[in-house]
């Protein structure tokens, strides 16, 4: 019997170390206004990644498109002309067009992601618009 509670006893206190430290994610840094960040479930190459920068520089008020391969993700620059601001699900149809997979989309302190775009579409389909 001692050896079982022993052994029950050290690997408590083997586990306890692990249990006691809790990772937590930091929040993202809120991105500045005016740029974009989406970030997409795959990027293969650069090839991919030019069909889709051409898709996001079609869109109204793109003004830059840098491309990140290594974490699979674009980084918009917008500067939309005054009073007609860049629909954000203009942005996001244009990485679907581009015949990639959108995980989230990031501006300024707002996360969007697949479930909530469908909502977004939703309301604009219910009112005529396609802002958020």
């Amino acid at each position: 019997m001692r050896p079982l509670v022993l052994s029950l006893g050290i690997a408590l206190l083997l586990s306890a170390p692990a249990l006691a430290v809790e990772t937590t994610e930091a929040a993202p840094k809120p991105l500045p206004p005016g740029v974009v960040e989406l970030s997409l479930e795959e990027l293969h190459c650069a090839t991919c990644a030019k069909k889709v920068a051409r898709k996001l520089y079609a869109v109204p008020g793109v003004k830059r498109v840098k491309t990140d391969l290594e974490h699979k993700r674009f980084v918009v620059t917008l500067t939309p002309k005054p009073g007609k601001p860049t629909p954000v699900l203009a942005l996001w149809k244009a990485v679907v067009a581009g015949e990639q997979k959108p995980l989230k989309l990031r501006y300024e302190d707002q996360e969007l992601t697949p479930k909530t775009i469908e909502a977004i579409e939703a309301a604009s389909r219910t009112r005529g618009i396609l802002t958020y």
